[in-house]
């Protein structure tokens, strides 16, 4: 198999070009376990400089030009994709607002560039795209990288640059190159970052995590579809959602709940109190895809339900008090988290994730 890339040509800023080399050096790391595909990348030799063309020199094992092939003496093999990796990035210039953000202050950091991005003049779904990123990014320190960070913002030619500082580390250097599957988890912000901006820059050392992303006035088309960006929205909205859930419960009721599996959880949560028949507590096992014997067993030696006869003589499996109450709170916690999460979206962009589910059910 063979490809056609031209990364580099004589418009790309400082910041691009810087990208370019470590793009280039990351094909090197992809292309050593693909033996079986060959990549050539032209470069206009005519109107790059030297600095651009050292760069491809640097990150190609072999040049060609003029009808030569000949190795790279510049070349700095698969060794150079660390380097690229864990390297500082250019100071910012100009002016630089700070902000400090702890777990728990979403809404702070997300105030903090809201009102950055409307005074560099950002049109409407470009905010909302540097939000959806911004979100991510800061979702992703919280959680993974230490739990706290630091969030800088300025304003360039093209709009406005914003960048995440945690303590945490990424091992892996393709980070947000592969695109992921939905169910998982790790990787898919970062993916979703490079998807939505017109630049994101990580670097990553014992010192630290830095991404750094520049979304520029201009609306550009995105890599991907409406369908499977808003698709992976969803599946990130209700990663927080969940936490929101756990955080609104006591902790006895946190305690409960974990101890539950999965299915054995959605069948406990959807149970009335009146009760269920053993025919139909199997079909609610059986739609969480568990095994019905096996969810009973559970919530049983849980003791979350037990088997008494109904009016008419039957038996039915209902919720003790204890049971109950977890699931009234649950159903509390989940309905004050899904109505604070719809207060922060605009209406404008219910409509859009309204559009693009009904057409994904069209299909």
């Amino acid at each position: 198999m063979r490809g056609i890339g031209e990364p580099v040509w004589a418009e790309r800023s400082a910041d691009e070009f810087a990208e370019c080399e470590r793009h280039g050096a990351l094909l090197n790391l992809v292309l050593a376990k693909r033996a079986q595909l060959r990549l050539l990348c032209p470069y206009d030799v005519a109107s790059l400089d030297q600095t651009a063309l050292e760069v491809g020199h640097r990150t190609h094992p072999v040049v060609r030009h003029r009808g030569r092939q000949l190795s790279s003496d510049l070349y700095v093999g698969i060794d150079g994709v660390t380097a690229h990796f864990e390297g500082p990035l250019p100071a910012p210039k100009g002016q630089v607002d700070e902000f400090v953000f702890a777990p728990g202050q979403y809404l702070e950091v997300r105030d903090f560039f809201a009102r950055r991005a409307v005074q560099a003049q950002l049109p409407t779904m470009r905010r909302a795209d540097l939000e959806w990123a911004v979100t991510e990014l800061v979702t992703n320190s919280i959680h993974r990288g230490g739990g706290r960070g630091k969030v800088r913002v300025w304003a360039d030619s093209a709009g406005l640059v914003f960048e995440v500082q945690e303590r945490g580390r990424i091992e892996n250097p393709l980070v947000g190159r592969e695109r992921p599957m939905l169910p998982e988890e790790h990787g898919r912000g970062l993916w979703l970052v490079n998807q939505l901006c017109n630049l994101a820059q990580i670097r990553s050392s014992d010192a630290g995590t830095t991404v750094r992303i520049h979304v520029s006035r201009a609306q550009g088309n995105r890599e991907v579809g409406e369908l499977p960006l808003l698709a992976d929205q969803l599946v990130a909205a209700l990663d927080r959602f969940s936490s929101d859930v756990d955080r609104r419960l006591s902790q006895p009721d946190r305690s409960l709940l974990w101890q539950l599996s999965p299915g054995a959880e959605a069948v406990l949560l959807s149970l009335p109190d009146q009760g269920a028949t053993p025919e139909g507590f199997d079909r609610s096992a059986t739609q969480t895809k568990g095994p019905a014997g096996a969810v009973r067993a559970e919530l049983e030696a849980a003791e979350m339900v037990e088997s008494t006869l109904g009016p008419a003589g039957g038996e039915r499996w209902v919720p003790i008090p204890r049971a109950r109450k977890l699931r009234d709170a649950v159903a509390a916690a989940r309905r004050a988290a899904l109505e604070e999460m719809l207060s922060r979206v605009p209406p404008t962009h219910l409509a859009v994730v309204g559009s693009a589910l009904v057409q994904w059910a069209a299909r």
